[in-house]
């Protein structure tokens, strides 16, 4: 069983180039882009290299670079040495390692450079009637 030891953020960049005054009322397309640039041993087990870009064209972009380590992927490691493919597995583990963690970073800074959320943000609606609890179950992770 994989198991994440921690993620480190290690660098971060962001820019806005457009005025504010400029984004009222625009809507904003955000392009958000995982790159896992590595899998490799290290002494604690294995470090997983993430690049996260959130791009707002012609606004600005938000880069992020994270650390993955993990312990318990010896069978995963072999098969990606053997095929030369991160193994789905790998892949899963770190993105949500990273969006637990790193993309809450990303918002902050997004929220300082007065730009959209690189996810979107749950959207709430209150109905009459109905059962108590006949909703979707709704659990914060």
């Amino acid at each position: 069983m994989i198991e994440i030891l921690r993620v480190e953020l290690r660098s971060l960049e962001a820019k806005r180039s457009a005025e504010i005054s400029e984004l009222k009322n625009v809507g904003v397309k955000v392009e958000v882009a995982n790159d896992i640039r590595s899998f490799e041993r290290c002494p604690e087990g294995y470090l997983v290299k993430v690049n996260i870009r959130a791009n707002y064209p012609g606004i600005g972009y938000i880069i992020a670079d994270a650390h993955v380590y993990l312990r318990g992927a010896d069978k995963e490691f072999s098969e990606w040495k053997k095929t030369g493919n991160l193994p789905p597995s790998i892949v899963e583990t770190s993105l949500n390692a990273i969006s637990s963690s790193v993309l809450v970073d990303m918002i902050v800074v997004s929220r300082m450079l007065a730009l959209p959320p690189p996810i979107p943000l749950p959207r709430f609606s209150v109905s009459k009637g109905g059962e108590p609890g006949s909703g979707q179950n709704i659990g914060v992770i």
